[in-house]
C-alpha cells in the first residue's frame, strides 16, 4: 500500500509514508495549539507552555513536537514516589530533556503514594489525581498554560467512563479550560494513540514502555480493550464515536469552558467547589499524622 505521493506507506488510516505521516501528526499538534491556545503561536510572544510529562510516549511526543515547532516549553514532571515506575520514567525524561536543551522541573509529592493512600484511606488513583492536579496547577515562573498529552483514546475512554457511571454531565468538564490562572490545553486530543506510538517509533523517541502498577484492572482499562477491539473490526469507529460525544458535551453549555468549581480554596487559592479543596483537606490529614 502506498502513500498519495507514491512512496510505501508506513501507516494506515491515514495511509501515509514516513514523511507525510510525521507531518500529519505535527500538523495535528499545531492545529490543536491554534485551536486551544493561539497565543503560543504569536511571533515574538513570551508565552511559555508547561508540558505535563509522565515520561510516557504521549507526553514525550507532545513535548518533542512543540519544541520542534519552536514553541517555548518547560517539561513539568510529578514524582509521586512509585518505585520501579516513576524513577524509571524520570531518568528517561532527564536524559531526553538534557539532549534537547529543554528545562525540566520535577515537583515531588509530600509523601510516597503508598504512604498517602494508607493515611488518607483512598485508592491510589484518587490520591494521585488530587496531588498531581494541585502540583501541576501551581505552574511556575513564566508558564502561561499547561499542555497535557491526552490523546483521542484517552478522551474517548473518559467520556465513555462517565456515561457508564451515569455521570455524562461530567464530559463537559473535559474540554480545554482554565484551572486557576492557567489554562489546560490538549493538543493531541484528536490524534489516536496508535498514531502517537508510530510517530515515536519513526522519530526515534524511545520512552520506557511501562504502565503504572496501579492502573491495571480498572474500568477504564476494560473500556480501552473494548474500544481497541471495535476499532480493529471497524477502522475509524473511535473517531466517529468521539465526534458524536464531542458534539453532545459541547452542547452542555458555556459552563464547560468556565474555571473548575464555583469558588477559590481559602488555603491555597486554587479553584474549588468547597471552602477548602481536596488537596488542602488531604494535606491537613497528612500533617495530623506527622
Amino acid at each position: 500500500m502506498n502513500c498519495h505521493c507514491g512512496l510505501k506507506a508506513v501507516f494506515e488510516h491515514p495511509t501515509l509514508c514516513k514523511e507525510h505521516f510525521c507531518s500529519y501528526v505535527e500538523d495535528a499538534v499545531l492545529e490543536g495549539v491554534r485551536r486551544e491556545f493561539p497565543e503560543a503561536l504569536t511571533a515574538g510572544s513570551d508565552v511559555v507552555v508547561g508540558v505535563a510529562c509522565s515520561g510516557g510516549k504521549d507526553s514525550t511526543v507532545l513535548l518533542s513536537v512543540l519544541h520542534k515547532l519552536d514553541i517555548a516549553v518547560i517539561a513539568l514532571a510529578i514524582d509521586e514516589g512509585i518505585p520501579g515506575y516513576r524513577d524509571v520514567t524520570l531518568t528517561f525524561l532527564q536524559e531526553f530533556c538534557a539532549t534537547r536543551g529543554i528545562t525540566l522541573q520535577v515537583r515531588v509529592a509530600p509523601r510516597p503514594l503508598s504512604t498517602l493512600t494508607t493515611l488518607l484511606g483512598k485508592s491510589p488513583c484518587t490520591v494521585c489525581g488530587i496531588f498531581r492536579r494541585h502540583l501541576l496547577n501551581e505552574g511556575g515562573p513564566g508558564i502561561s498554560c499547561i499542555a497535557t498529552g491526552h490523546n483521542l483514546d484517552d478522551e474517548l475512554q473518559s467520556m465513555l467512563l462517565n456515561v457508564a457511571l451515569g455521570q455524562s454531565e461530567q464530559n463537559a468538564r473535559l474540554l480545554p479550560r482554565k484551572y486557576s490562572a492557567l489554562k489546560r490545553i490538549k493538543p493531541l486530543r484528536m490524534v489516536a494513540e496508535k498514531a502517537i506510538l508510530a510517530y515515536a517509533v519513526l522519530t526515534g523517541i524511545t520512552p520506557p514502555y511501562i504502565e503504572c502498577p496501579h492502573a491495571s484492572g480498572s474500568l477504564r482499562w476494560s473500556i480501552r480493550d473494548l474500544m481497541t477491539a471495535l476499532e480493529e473490526q471497524e477502522p475509524g469507529a473511535k473517531l466517529r464515536l468521539h465526534a458524536f460525544l464531542e458534539e453532545e458535551r459541547v452542547n452542555d453549555g458555556p459552563a464547560a469552558l468556565s474555571p473548575v468549581g464555583h469558588g477559590i480554596c481559602a488555603q491555597c487559592g486554587q479553584p474549588s467547589s468547597q471552602e477548602s479543596c481536596a488537596y488542602c483537606e488531604a494535606m491537613r490529614e497528612v500533617m495530623a499524622h506527622g
